[in-house]
């Protein structure tokens, strides 16, 4: 007798069917080990990463914070002799261990002003000494010479 091509259809997808049915839907423990696997391998890379973009979020903060300080120092124009100038408390709990550094130079040219730089230099959270934060500007000295010819002319 022979088989048609229909009977050894219908006996393939028989015999598909029943190895289906055999095998139960779901996971594999292999399939769960591999998936574990690639969540703690994807964690271990992103955790490090996570953790040095917020301490370098902190320190551009502190940054900003000491560079806000300098401008605020330098528009105030009064530096004592002694250089000992505090920063506000809030400031202190941010910048640990914050030195202030006030540097005077008198111009050597004919104009009657000097130059001014403010900086700051904390310790940042590795214990390791920040880069300064530095604002450089020249102060001119109010000293308006009166024309001696404008006087003799209003008299």
């Amino acid at each position: 007798m022979k088989r048609s091509p229909d009977f050894i259809t219908g006996i393939h997808v028989a015999a598909s069917a029943r190895s289906r049915l055999n095998r139960a839907n779901g996971f594999t423990l292999i399939e769960c080990i591999v998936a574990m696997g690639l969540l703690v391998a994807f964690s271990a890379m992103t955790v490090p990463m996570i953790a040095r973009l917020q301490q370098a979020r902190q320190e551009q903060f502190r940054r900003q914070l000491a560079l806000t300080e300098v401008q605020n120092l330098l528009e105030s124009k009064s530096f004592p002799d002694d250089g000992g100038i505090q920063l506000r408390e809030s400031l202190r709990t941010w910048l640990p261990d914050a030195q202030v550094e006030i540097r005077q130079s008198p111009d050597n040219s004919n104009i009657d002003a000097e130059q001014v730089t403010v900086s700051i230099r904390w310790k940042m959270d590795s214990g390791v000494v920040s880069r300064p934060v530095f604002l450089t500007t020249w102060i001119f000295k109010n000293t308006v010479e009166a024309d001696p010819s404008s006087n003799e002319n209003q008299e």
